[in-house]
């Protein structure tokens, strides 16, 4: 029996040799003399000689945005290790790969210079693209601070260097001389995806047509007709182009289809998924390793079966659906806290052993998640919590949403950007903070006077003082965001050694200054942070700094008691923060449509329906966001919310039916990356949500909120006016991807059964980044529902992770368990997390 399995495992992987990826190809790039192309299929790079029929695979874990040598000797590429993106090089014939730079950011679209001694590529932050220009190890940026800018290449004779760069919200081609160091914009014509022709002349994209244009001016002085994706000049008359994922060639006026062989095993990537996943998702937990291999050895001979790369993801999409959970779900009988951080989860935890009840919980769990996870919330930022207590007739929402300074108004000199929108970064970026006003508010009103206010801040203090050991996902957003945070003097003492390199895993990151801030905050509640020294401090650096922010907008500041929005649904009274939260009219419009339609039973990553049916659902809660702004100053409609970026939530249950779902957040990564002197206290970016519409709902004005994405959520369950208790708290981070995420977290414990964990590393996708254009997925599902999505949809689809990798926000969630009446709470694998409790 075993010799027959040996040999049937051998067949199929003999089979599969034979087969070639039917993927599309994303793009390519042309060797000097044009008898090379190099083509991305797959998230992998492949280098195809023209008179051959078949192409040849050069890296095999990743390698996108290819790019030739002058001599054609040397193919450039970027590669993504976890989550930032750096460049290599590789031989044209054989030899081994080289790294060149190491993940100081994200490093994409290498452009090696003629003589070989520079190479310019694109860096991205985490928000913005920047062109930078690598010599003699040294980096150095070329683009302006104010606008994006990405896609360099070089000229012929190395004089120039051509990259789009947004001018007055739209792209267009920008070029550099490195010599005089001067940059000029050919504004003439919006285009993309610049590049010079061997001849010397100007090439670009101007809505998807080949354009000649004018080096000097920008105007359009020629072109090719037909829609194309990418192109790559082939010497100075061969055009080669990719059109729907195709491979052309252009002769004459005539366009010949390309199809050259891409051979792949199956055996092969099936053993590096396999690896990649347990790498990833599985290493920390060494019992939950074993059952994913387990689990991957007994369904290799379905995945071996298959018959092509379309097939294989086919089987892939099936077996990642059914995948055992990377974590185990955490039960319990008394209570459970889940937070995005093992050290503020034990913190609430130990609230809850002194006494205190959940809301105190809660309190010092977003305490230490502002010291121990300072690149999703802090004090300087704001947060939503709905809660709910035994003997309360509903929950209860606490709006620490930040708020527009005194001094914000449209005509502020350096508060608009040169793209037209509101400041991003820097001191200019930041709202009135609502964090603690919104804490202390709650501890006042429904703490359970068992514990002091002191005691809930003790834990962050003690973090801040002596400092905390920085895990793998955090020192790799402190790299990749290195060259921003390094420019303000409060986060280079925080976030770096002396000698100026970040602080790495398992470095010990402390925040003295903020130490201080947060005993001011203990010793004198509320005043402690709005008034006082730390007022004062706050004040006068914003005054030095160039900032909006005063004492007297601390002074003011208040946070709001509002009633929750409400709908009935799946036996209960579902609970979401209310305006100016857009993410929870989404989110319960989602809920009412999933319960009205048929039931789910397919798999939604693999059925095309199914997929169809969420689709569609989530589409139309996204477009009602734009009901909903700060409900002091407009009544719905309103304009939609903006992605609020990087953020946080942890949840809190007990036995007796108590429970609080919270939402914080800096804004982006880091906030405004900006740190108050003195204080520790890095600022939140709010100030861009903001409509930048004059006399439009929404729009900035003093003390206004801007509309926000989060959205706790708390389900109710209880007879007709009997008794309430929680059944489920959920929330989510993530900016644009929260209601998504927190809905389709949902929808698999609701539909599917899933327990909570397993619920949670379900795959995701996303609807409406900015632009319902296009929807956003994991690398999860099968080629089948992506094709239903161009098909039946109309929109493009865009990956965004590696093969068998989650990493779309960052949700958690408990429930009690409708038959036993045990807790159960889990926290999503794709950030740092835990759920404790007994």
């Amino acid at each position: 029996m075993r010799l027959w399995y040996t040999l049937f495992v051998l067949a199929m992987a003999s089979a599969v040799r034979a087969a070639v990826v039917d993927d599309p190809l994303t793009d390519l790039a042309a060797s000097p003399g044009g008898r090379t192309l190099a083509l991305v299929a797959r998230g992998d790079v492949w280098l195809w000689d023209t008179s051959k029929t078949a192409a040849r695979r050069v890296t095999t874990e990743g390698g996108v945005y290819p790019a030739f040598d002058a001599t054609g000797r040397w193919l450039y590429f970027s590669h993504r290790e976890h989550d930032n993106t750096d460049l290599y090089r590789v031989p044209t014939g054989q030899g081994r790969t080289e790294r060149l730079t190491n993940a100081s950011a994200s490093e994409i679209q290498p452009a090696p210079s003629p003589d070989g001694r520079s190479l310019a590529c694109a860096r991205y932050d985490g928000a913005d693209y920047a062109v930078f220009l690598i010599r003699d190890g040294s980096a150095e940026r070329i683009s302006p601070s104010s606008e994006p800018a990405r896609r360099p290449r070089w000229s012929p004779d190395g004089d120039r260097l051509v990259y789009e760069r947004v001018h007055n919200g739209r792209w267009f081609v920008a070029v550099y001389d490195p010599r005089a160091r001067q940059e000029r914009i050919l504004a003439a014509t919006a285009a993309e995806r610049p590049a010079f022709r061997a001849d010397g002349s100007l090439w670009a994209l101007c809505n998807r047509r080949l354009c000649q244009l004018d080096a000097m001016t920008g105007e359009v002085i020629g072109g090719v007709d037909g829609r194309m994706d990418a192109f790559a000049w082939a010497g100075d008359e061969a055009l080669y182009f990719l059109r729907g994922g195709r491979l052309y060639r252009l002769e004459g006026v005539r366009e010949v289809a390309c199809a050259p062989q891409l051979p792949w095993n199956a055996a092969d990537e099936y053993r590096r998924d396999c690896r990649r996943v347990a790498e990833e998702h599985y290493r920390h937990e060494t019992a939950r390793r074993k059952l994913w291999e387990r689990y991957t050895r007994a369904e290799e001979r379905r995945i071996l079966g298959a018959t092509s790369s379309r097939d294989y993801d086919a089987r892939m999409a099936e077996l990642f659906w059914h995948r055992p959970s990377a974590r185990a779900p955490v039960s319990g009988r008394q209570y459970l806290v889940a937070a995005a951080h093992p050290l503020a989860a034990h913190s609430g935890e130990r609230i809850l052993t002194r006494g205190g009840n959940v809301v105190d919980a809660a309190i010092a769990t977003g305490f230490t998640l502002c010291v121990v996870e300072p690149d999703g919330s802090g004090i300087g930022g704001e947060g939503l919590i709905n809660l709910y207590l035994a003997g309360m007739s509903e929950p209860v929402v606490i709006d620490g949403r930040s708020t527009a300074p005194l001094r914000a108004h449209p005509d502020q000199p350096g508060l608009r950007e040169s793209d037209g929108g509101w400041a991003r970064y820097g001191p200019m970026s930041a709202c009135t903070p609502g964090f603690v006003a919104a804490y202390y508010q709650a501890w006042e009103h429904y703490g359970s006077g068992n514990v002091t206010w002191a005691e809930l801040v003790a834990d962050a203090i003690h973090y801040a003082s002596e400092g905390f050991a920085l895990s793998e996902r955090q020192a790799r957003e402190i790299a990749g965001l290195s060259e921003r945070l390094a420019r303000d003097p409060g986060c280079r003492r925080v976030f770096f050694f002396a000698d100026g390199k970040a602080l790495r895993a398992g470095d010990r990151l402390r925040n003295p200054e903020l130490a201080w801030t947060l005993s001011q905050v203990a010793e004198r509640g509320h005043e402690g942070f709005y008034a006082g020294p730390v007022a004062a401090r706050l004040d006068a650096h914003m005054r030095a700094a160039g900032g909006l922010l005063r004492a007297d907008d601390l002074a003011l500041y208040r946070a709001w008691p509002r009633r929750p929005v409400a709908i009935a649904c799946f036996g209960c009274r579902v609970y979401a923060s209310g305006p100016p939260s857009a993410g929870s009219r989404a989110l319960l419009s989602m809920l009412e449509e999933l319960e009205r339609g048929p039931r789910l039973s397919a798999p939604y990553s693999t059925d095309p329906e199914t997929f169809l049916q969420l689709a569609r659902i989530m589409q139309t809660g996204y477009r009602r966001m734009s009901g909903v702004a700060d409900p002091r100053f407009w009544e719905p409609p309103s304009a939609p919310a903006r992605d609020s970026g990087h953020t946080t939530h942890l949840t809190v249950m007990d036995a007796t039916g108590n429970a609080v779902a919270l939402t914080q957040t800096l804004g982006y990564f880091f906030g405004s990356r900006h740190m108050v002197e003195g204080t520790g206290i890095l600022l939140n970016n709010e100030i861009k949500n903001f409509h930048t519409r004059i006399g439009e709902p929404d729009c900035l004005l003093p003390l206004a909120r801007p509309a926000t994405t989060p959205c706790p959520t708390l389900f109710l369950e209880g007879a007709d006016g009997g008794p309430l208790r929680a059944a489920l708290a959920v929330g989510s981070a993530g900016g644009a991807a929260i209601p998504s995420s927190v809905f389709l977290s949902l929808v698999g414990v609701l539909e599917y059964g899933r327990d909570v964990q397993s619920a949670l590393e379900a795959p995701r996708f996303l609807v409406n980044r900015g632009t319902e254009r296009r929807i956003s997925l994991e690398h999860l599902f099968s080629p089948q529902v992506e094709a239903a999505v161009r098909r039946e949809l109309g929109v493009e689809t865009y990956t965004i992770s590696q093969r068998g990798l989650i990493n779309e926000a960052f949700c958690n969630m408990i429930r009690r368990h409708p038959l036993t009446g045990e807790l159960e709470g889990g926290v999503d694998s794709r950030r740092d997390g835990a759920v404790v409790g007994r």
